[in-house]
């Protein structure tokens, strides 16, 4: 009877645990909702926010609450929806929006990816739900604030580099999140889009159909090119290093790292021919696809040998994560010629 009553105690003060953790949560979000000011700045928010985020993102992995992750991170993206609305019709609230996104993504990143994995095994990599579900919410909502706030502002680009690299790193160091490769392409893929456009007119006769308002001729060229080739690279390049040093990976985890780095030159180098040429032909465009090909089918064949190779577990170990990355990269080099 005693240990009956001694569970029964324990799982009482558990189900309290929660929901105190839940009323604290709720109330750290709706409490900046009812403080007014005759001059609202949005910099104590910011730092505000981050800590309410810190500390239950925290608590959540101490406690394996998935449920209170998954709470904290829909408390922090309407956040960044209210403040990204504000930044839309007030240039105050513009950098404090993308810093509070940067923040918070880094919070989720050490939080939620680097630290619970920091020794994980290459065999023991599996996607980790938690954690892919967090970078990709706020790289959703980077990718909100690079549409609805100009790119003309000068801190914009900086937030664009770091976003991308703060993913990319994340991705690297912490393999089960391997997802933040290709989410770190879709935001270099967003910025490339919402690039501003040339100053002079365009004419319609150059353009296809009813796309004449959507793809225009990017302003800035050159920063325009560089751009997508820092980015391109640096997610491709530490993509295919992750890949050549861990050749165990989980079958899952190896298909996510290599369509991240097949999709963002890929996804790269059509949004550049589309603006710039406007469906039209181009020499430059042309060879830069086939040496984009050329790179992809010499990944493909050097991941096919690797797959039969003592080191790459032949021997026992699984190689259907190398299988796979030998199928898309081999796709992908088809998909750059066309």
């Amino acid at each position: 009877m005693r240990c009956d009553r001694g569970i029964e105690v324990g799982a009482c003060k558990i189900e309290r645990e929660r929901h105190l953790a839940a009323l604290g949560l709720l109330g750290s979000y709706v409490t900046p909702l009812l403080i007014s000011s005759a001059q609202p700045s949005p910099w104590p928010l910011v730092i505000f926010l981050a800590i309410v985020s810190l500390a239950a993102l925290a608590l959540a992995r101490l406690r394996s609450w998935q449920w209170l992750a998954y709470a904290a991170l829909a408390g922090a993206a309407l956040w960044a929806f209210i403040m990204i609305g504000n930044a839309s019709s007030q240039g105050s609230w513009r950098l404090p929006a993308m810093m509070y996104i940067l923040i918070q993504s880094g919070i989720a990143a050490f939080v939620l990816a680097l630290a619970p994995h920091a020794n994980c095994q290459d065999e023991d990599a599996h996607p980790d739900p938690v954690a892919n579900a967090a970078i990709g919410v706020m790289a959703g909502l980077a990718v909100l604030a690079v549409v609805a706030i100009p790119l003309r502002y000068w801190f914009h680009i900086p937030f664009d580099y770091l976003m991308i690299g703060l993913l990319g790193a994340t991705g690297f160091a912490s393999l089960p999140t391997a997802g933040a490769f290709l989410f770190a392409g879709l935001i270099a893929g967003a910025v490339l889009i919402e690039w501003p456009s040339a100053a002079f007119a365009p004419v319609a006769a150059d353009y296809f159909g009813g796309l004449v308002q959507f793809i225009r001729i990017p302003d800035r060229l050159s920063a325009f090119f560089l751009f997508g080739l820092i980015t391109s690279f640096g997610i491709a390049a530490s993509g295919v290093v992750s890949l050549r040093r861990r050749p165990r990976l989980p079958v899952m985890t190896a298909g996510l790292i290599a369509f991240g780095v097949a999709l963002t030159p890929l996804l790269a180098l059509t949004i550049a021919y589309l603006r710039v040429t406007q469906f039209g032909t181009a020499f430059s465009f042309t060879l830069a696809g086939s040496v984009l090909a050329f790179g992809f089918a010499a990944l493909a064949e050097q991941f096919d040998r690797r797959t039969n190779t003592p080191d790459s577990g032949a021997d026992g170990g699984d190689t259907r994560g190398l299988g796979l990355v030998t199928g898309i990269f081999a796709a992908a080099a088809v998909a750059a010629l066309a």
